[in-house]
């Protein structure tokens, strides 16, 4: 007989086995360690064990559904008319179809007790407060389009596509930085350097990236002055230890809209500098991910090599 209940403190050992049980995804990180999970998941503050329903077989944990909220829009607290079912996996089963079925209704209906008007399937930019890092590279980008089971399940569900990430890569051995002559020009106005890690601006970052080591880089006037734009990254780790490469995921890049620079030579500068300076560090390889409808960005990027390796996407359910 199948029940579902709360979870554990004994339950990390199984919720890894269970993880490890999931057909391979290049995006998704194996193999996943309690002290991983610990440190990724279950350390947040914000970590509800109700919202972490585990499904049992006569005692023993065979799938599990975890549901959590997005922050508000300072970053200052939880927004709980918002959620997600951030992750949802049943080992091999006979049952396997019923289980991983009853454990997305009853991760609805723990978000909805809550007060969640709108729901997520899976994590999302708007809703990941759990699995930064261990699923869907540089962060946490919705459902990946090679995750099939599970875009299937919540379309049965009525969950419906809003937006689709596209995820980009790029080696950066034997990178150069495009050249000419507007990157000449600029390129004598302003200089690219390493920045202090900047302090997590708000509540919310420090809860979701507090864990991850960033690099800051900064575009500023030869002559002085603050800086004209900024790009930050992050060790993408555990994830690339399991593809065998160093890599360093793209989590911000600022170029001011009221810049009195082309906002997209500016760009290119900057990244292009930052890939530079990135494999001198021993870096192999960056991700980003884009809007699959922010054609400027997606131009940016197209022009500086990057190669769009997977694409994610957001569902939304309307029955709330």
């Amino acid at each position: 007989m199948i029940d579902y209940r709360p979870f554990r403190n004994t339950d990390p050992p199984a919720l890894c086995e269970i993880w490890r049980s999931q057909p391979p995804l290049r995006l998704m990180f194996q193999p996943l360690t309690p002290a991983v999970l610990e440190r990724v998941v279950l350390s947040k503050p914000f970590f509800d064990r109700r919202g972490l329903i585990v499904a049992t077989d006569q005692g023993r944990p065979i799938g599990f559904a975890h549901a959590g909220f997005g922050a508000d829009r300072c970053g200052t607290a939880l927004d709980q008319t918002f959620g997600a079912t951030c992750m949802l996996m049943v080992m091999p089963h006979a049952q396997r179809t019923a289980v991983i079925e009853r454990l997305l209704e009853l991760s609805e209906a723990y978000l909805r007790a809550s007060g969640a008007t709108t729901i997520f399937g899976g994590g999302s930019p708007c809703v990941a407060p759990f699995y930064h890092g261990l699923y869907g590279g540089c962060r946490v980008p919705g459902v990946l389009e090679s995750d099939r089971q599970t875009v299937e399940l919540y379309q049965r569900r009525g969950y419906r596509e809003t937006a689709r990430q596209l995820i980009l890569q790029r080696p950066v051995v034997g990178f150069r930085p495009p050249m000419d002559r507007q990157q000449i020009q600029l390129r004598r106005a302003l200089i690219v350097e390493p920045a202090a890690d900047p302090p997590p601006s708000t509540w919310w970052e420090a809860c979701t990236e507090s864990q991850t080591d960033r690099y800051a880089y900064q575009a500023r006037p030869r002559t002085g002055g603050d800086a004209v734009a900024t790009a930050v990254y992050w060790d993408m780790e555990p994830l690339a230890s399991s593809w065998g490469v160093h890599a360093r995921g793209l989590m911000r890049l600022d170029v001011p809209t009221d810049s009195e620079f082309d906002r997209e030579v500016l760009a290119i500068l900057l990244l292009g500098e930052t890939l530079r300076l990135l494999q001198l560090d021993g870096v192999t390889l960056v991700e980003t991910h884009v809007a699959a409808d922010d054609a400027p960005r997606c131009q940016l990027f197209s022009k500086l090599g990057f190669q769009c390796i997977e694409q994610a996407l957001e569902l939304r359910s309307d029955t709330c």
